[in-house]
């Protein structure tokens, strides 16, 4: 499929379609990489394959199962682009590149097997939402704590080993998702994120958590099930938020002993309305 280019302005007809003739070029090779066409898209998301237009510029691009082996550099042409959608693939990396998408807003890279990030990932500062669940990065890249537009993290079963030092500093952070990793600790830090108000640690090796877990004042859900610990920190029961709390759920090997206050606390949760299980 030829580009046609319609004037002067920079402005192409592809498959029917105006838009920049750069984003045309990039459009072209990313078919010719997946064997396949991307259509046009109301809402290009993470559960369909597509992209989106906004004044004639790719706003949002889905290349969702297209088996891509190696990140398409090309991507990084796209000066406009707010929502990247790569799931279900089998990528290995992410591309330095990628930083020259400095509009981007939203990364889903959900169930790929990547095993690092750049690092200078923390460029992208006005990223808001990141996916990066059920793939292989057993560490994050130091410049993370730059992104502080970020909202929402998933980092779900990614063999995780430990969070950077100062991971506190993503202040805005309000849902964090760390489950089924191969973390041992929690840094003391973890009490700033002061927004925060969905914590999924559950499934992971953690022995102890830190005092600064009570910090968390705004947080409405705490998931710490199937982890080895020996006892909870006292100051959880400074949680008055909580709607929903896992301790002893699933078929656990060794149920968690509270101590006398703690139990008392969990008490006026669950009188509270909070799900305790």
């Amino acid at each position: 499929m030829s580009i046609y280019n319609t004037d002067i302005m920079g402005i192409s007809e592809y498959r029917g379609v105006e838009l920049l003739s750069k984003d045309a070029e990039v459009l072209q090779e990313l078919e010719e990489i997946i064997g396949e066409s991307i259509p046009l898209a109301k809402s290009a998301a993470a559960y369909n394959s597509g992209f989106t237009l906004h004044n004639k510029s790719i706003t949002k691009l889905s290349l969702r199962d297209k088996k891509l082996l190696e990140y398409p550099e090309c991507i990084s042409n796209l000066n406009n682009l707010q929502k990247l959608f790569l799931r279900d693939n089998q990528l290995k990396y992410i591309a330095n590149s990628i930083t020259c998408n400095t509009q981007l807003e939203q990364l889903d890279v959900f169930k790929n097997t990547i095993e690092r990030l750049p690092e200078n990932f923390g460029d992208l500062i006005y990223l808001r939402d990141i996916d990066l669940s059920v793939n292989q990065i057993s560490t994050l890249p130091k410049s993370i704590i730059k992104l502080q537009n970020l909202v929402k993290l998933g980092l779900y079963n990614i063999q995780l080993e430990e969070l950077p030092e100062n991971f506190g500093d993503l202040s805005n952070l309000v849902s964090l998702g760390m489950w089924k990793n191969k973390l041992t600790s929690l840094p003391e830090c973890i009490g700033k994120l002061s927004n925060l108000r969905k914590l999924w640690i559950q499934e992971n090796q953690l022995e102890t958590l830190p005092e600064s877990i009570g910090e968390l004042c705004n947080l409405e859900e705490l998931q710490i099930f199937d982890n080895p610990l020996k006892s909870l920190p006292v100051s959880l029961s400074n949680l008055k938020k909580l709607k929903k709390l896992g301790i002893n759920k699933r078929n656990v090997k060794k149920r968690m002993i509270l101590t006398k206050e703690l139990k008392q606390w969990v008490e006026e949760m669950k009188a509270k309305g909070c799900n305790v299980q």
